[in-house]
């Protein structure tokens, strides 16, 4: 074996494993010496990480993230399963884009959109009509004309 190949000698008569030798010795073939976990391609997460976390700051959906990788959403779910620390880090950044984003937008849509909150108003209007004290009364449409609007 040499110091970038596997070598492994098998029985397919095809010489030496050509594969590269990722633990020190072997290929990640589990029949030469090796294991499939953590072998095998490089991964394209490492040539692109500071990118996606930098657009993940920018705060950037998981689809504008993986574009900016030049990958798959799917693909970045699967990384953010498989790795930890790529998951941790990718939502750290994220979380700093949200804070930024919160301060940028009005507190009330932030609210409405996160949390459900809604907003109420009770406000006194004039109306004329007549009402009888001793009945309930509902009304169906009210106009409200606040004062000194102008439009008058």
């Amino acid at each position: 074996m040499t110091d970038d190949i596997c070598g492994y000698e098998g029985t397919g008569g095809d010489g030496p494993c050509q594969n590269p030798a990722t633990d020190g010795d072997s290929c990640w073939i589990d029949a030469h010496g090796g294991h499939v976990d953590g072998h095998g391609r490089p991964s394209l997460l490492e040539e692109h990480e500071d990118d996606i976390l930098a657009a993940a700051r920018e705060g950037l959906t998981y689809e504008g993230i993986a574009r900016v990788a030049g990958i798959g959403v799917s693909t970045l779910h699967d990384w953010r399963d498989e790795y930890g620390d790529f998951s941790e880090a990718l939502e750290r950044a994220r979380s700093e884009a949200e804070r930024e984003l919160i301060q940028d937008v009005d507190a009330e849509f932030v609210l409405e959109r996160s949390y459900g909150y809604v907003k109420t108003e009770k406000r006194e209007v004039d109306m004329d009509a007549d009402v009888d004290a001793s009945h309930d009364v509902t009304a169906d449409f009210v106009t409200y004309s606040p004062e000194d609007d102008g439009d008058e």
